[in-house]
């Protein structure tokens, strides 16, 4: 066996888990070399493994806050004073949401999707998201000032060709952006097969911000800064993954918050044990995701990177 993220063999099994959708059984398993983990088997049909509700009615409070802080991370970096602004493609940008907030505060944006969408954010993003994956896109050479990847690189089947693809398309002094799971935090530890944002199959790498950065490294890109603080996805990951434990079926507060699942459809049981937790689980959590960040073991890990100057 080969680890299809750095194609070096021999691998280490971790452990298997169930995928709460099918209820199919999948392996996950470490790289020694470039120290990532992967899903095993990778899916010949993806599209089984996303139910018609897969991506739910996430148009809510929680999205909102979301963009607002993926918005002061590029500010952070760029300034919002910065003149002209900064030209910025979203990598995998789902209904659209974050463009839209960037586009009516005037920035230039462009966004790329694969899953199909029935209603962007706002119909100006109609003419401005390829409907199709990156690297069909044919951009320009050096066209972008940033690019960003929010929860996407993990369903990469050939991540080093998605990072050499941005590479060509960033400009030199252009910042890529990743936020991924991470594969190395006390969430995932803890909880392993029942960690939420194991995702399998349709998390095909599990990744850590060594790997990333490994990943960074080989294909021309150096990351200059890492963050563990990712508050409301490491936050509703540790109180999910905990009640996943001890439910039959697994992310079903999840699936009732965005709307993708009816209660007549839920087992009694479940809906009992998931609403007596969700309280004291919610109350430990806020104080684990703190010791996380501090720690450096967050849930969710953001890698910043530049291209290396070239000599």
């Amino acid at each position: 066996m080969r680890c299809f993220i750095c194609s070096s063999e021999n691998p280490d099994y971790l452990f298997s888990t169930k995928d709460y959708i099918t209820g199919d059984t999948f392996s996950i398993f470490k790289c020694s070399k470039c120290g990532n983990s992967f899903t095993d088997p990778k899916p010949e049909d993806i599209e089984k493994y996303y139910s018609k509700n897969y991506y739910g009615k996430r148009k809510s409070f929680a999205e909102n806050l979301i963009n607002y802080s993926r918005l002061q991370k590029i500010n952070s970096l760029f300034g919002s004073n910065t003149r002209p602004l900064p030209l910025i493609l979203d990598v995998g940008c789902g209904n659209g949401s974050f463009l839209s907030l960037l586009s009516k505060r005037g920035w230039p944006v462009c966004g790329t999707e694969v899953a199909p969408e029935n209603n962007f954010a706002c119909e100006e993003l109609n003419s401005k998201v390829f409907n199709k994956d990156l690297i069909k896109c044919e951009l320009e050479d050096k066209k972008f000032d940033i690019i960003t990847m929010w929860h996407t690189f993990e369903h990469f089947s050939e991540p080093v060709d998605y990072l050499l693809e941005a590479g060509r398309i960033l400009k030199d002094e252009g910042v890529l952006i990743i936020e991924v799971p991470n594969f190395k935090s006390w969430q995932a530890r803890l909880t392993r097969g029942n960690w939420f944002h194991l995702d399998a199959p349709r998390h095909l790498a599990h990744y850590n911000p060594e790997g990333v950065s490994f990943l960074l490294n080989s294909t021309g890109f150096e990351a200059f800064k890492i963050s563990h603080i990712s508050f409301i996805y490491s936050l509703f990951g540790f109180i999910q993954s905990i009640i996943n434990i001890f439910t039959k079926r697994n992310n079903l507060l999840f699936d009732l918050i965005n709307k993708k699942i009816k209660i007549t459809r839920i087992n009694i049981k479940d809906i009992i044990i998931t609403s007596f937790l969700i309280i004291p689980v919610s109350c430990v959590s806020i104080f684990a995701v703190f010791l996380e960040s501090i720690y450096k073991r967050g849930g969710i890990v953001i890698i910043y990177a530049r291209k290396k100057e070239q000599n």
